[in-house]
């Protein structure tokens, strides 16, 4: 009985604000770094809500992981999920100072073919690196020698 009066109530309009349980997925630092701040603010909005936040850089799956939104950077896979693309982002080629200087400065993209890189492997950085040179993409596989799941670093 309850559960039917709960019904009615929906039916009826009787909440006006969002109320339960919202599961969240999206890339590690970008949750760390910009979503944080973002998800206090929503539920000081809204106190009937909670917010399980899962932070991880896999491809989640939405009944499996029991995940209702999630939050991605770079290309998707094709799917019959609905994506809306809210911003876009660069992906930027790094070296340290002591790296360039015992290795030399790569000239073009196709010098990254014979360096030692660290590589992003996640849902939103493929295998290969893609560069634009003179209006024309020009896709690199690079040869890294390291692959992690995060950009996050420590220090050692």
């Amino acid at each position: 009985m309850e559960q039917l009066a709960e019904v009615e109530r929906a039916a009826d309009c009787e909440y006006t604000e969002p109320k339960g349980d919202l599961v969240i997925t999206e890339p590690t630092m970008f949750g760390r770094l910009h979503f944080l701040s973002v998800v206090t603010k929503f539920l000081a909005a809204y106190p009937e809500l909670a917010v399980g936040l899962m932070l991880t850089d896999r491809v989640t799956h939405f009944i499996d992981d029991q995940v209702d939104v999630a939050l991605r950077i770079g290309a998707l896979p094709d799917s019959s999920l609905v994506a809306t693309r809210l911003r876009s982002v660069r992906h930027v080629t790094c070296a340290s100072h002591d790296y360039l200087t015992t290795n030399g400065i790569p000239t073009t993209p196709g010098d990254v073919v014979h360096r030692n890189v660290i590589s992003l492997r996640s849902v939103s950085a493929p295998g290969d690196w893609v560069f634009v040179s003179d209006g024309a993409e020009i896709t690199v596989p690079p040869k890294a020698r390291l692959c992690v799941s995060t950009i996050e670093r420590s220090r050692h």
